[in-house]
């Protein structure tokens, strides 16, 4: 059975891109906790330090 010269392409990019979609939102998933995070930190010592100034 012969797929499509134009559809074939199209089924070699789903079995490529999924992986790398994944991957690339599981990084940015991890970046954006971590920044979240670190955001979290700073604004902690920010109001500790304006506390301390009031």
């Amino acid at each position: 059975m012969e797929t499509h010269p134009s559809i074939s392409p199209l089924l070699n990019c789903g079995t490529i891109f999924p992986p790398i979609f994944d991957s690339l939102l599981h990084l940015i998933h991890l970046n954006l906790v971590t920044f979240l995070q670190c955001f979290h930190v700073i604004l902690n010592s920010f109001v500790l330090i304006f506390g301390l100034f009031n």
